[in-house]
């Protein structure tokens, strides 16, 4: 949000705003769409993610089922998200942002909130949207720039949580998770995401 807030009149000036329009739409298309990936495990997990947080193991596990549910979640929503693409006509360089709906895979916000050490999280997320937004004043100069937002911003967003992720990976690793213990713990986060759903609904 800060970003886009720094970023919009540069962009907006620059690219016009038709396009610049565009962009944001998908931006705002995506956030969405990771809303569904995470199926309300974001809020549900921190409690749990806390009262594991001497566990190595249980965290393992923990971590293991909502990566590879969110995993299996954002493979059906990034396919109907390319249809979507096809369908509308939008220039090819659109279907990067798919990979922004995996970026909802890996994030771990609610790990490092659960165990007290979020700043493992927060640094290295700022430091990394703030060079982003570097490299959008730096690289986008002409409206012929405007591939070169979509390119920035994901790998931005997928830099950001990838190297908390790494941090985490280097000290826990995963592990293989049956898909009936996958669907318990997703299905126990149904009641979150419906009400996250119905207030997203409320907003519009």
């Amino acid at each position: 949000m800060v970003a886009q807030i720094l970023t919009y009149p540069y962009l907006n000036r620059t690219l016009g705003s038709e396009i610049y329009g565009e962009i944001i739409l998908q931006q705002i298309i995506v956030f969405h769409l990771q809303m569904i990936v995470f199926f309300g495990t974001d809020l549900s997990v921190v409690r749990l993610a806390a009262k594991y947080s001497t566990s190595y193991k249980k965290l393992k596990i923990l971590v293991s089922k909502i990566i590879l549910g969110r995993f299996y979640i954002s493979l059906i929503i990034s396919l109907s998200y390319v249809i979507y693409i096809y369908c509308s006509g939008l220039n090819d360089w659109f279907y990067f942002f798919v990979f922004s709906i995996f970026e909802a895979v890996i994030t771990l916000r609610w790990f490092y909130h659960g165990i007290q050490q979020l700043n493992k999280f927060t640094l290295p997320f700022c430091l990394v949207r703030f060079l982003g937004v570097l490299l959008l004043f730096i690289f986008v100069n002409t409206q012929d720039d405007w591939y070169k937002v979509i390119i920035i911003t994901v790998l931005s967003s997928l830099l950001s949580v990838i190297v908390s992720f790494y941090s985490y990976y280097v000290k826990y690793n995963l592990t293989y998770i049956k898909f009936r213990q996958i669907y318990i713990i997703f299905s126990d986060s149904f009641s979150l995401f419906a009400t996250n759903i119905v207030s997203v609904i409320k907003d519009r």
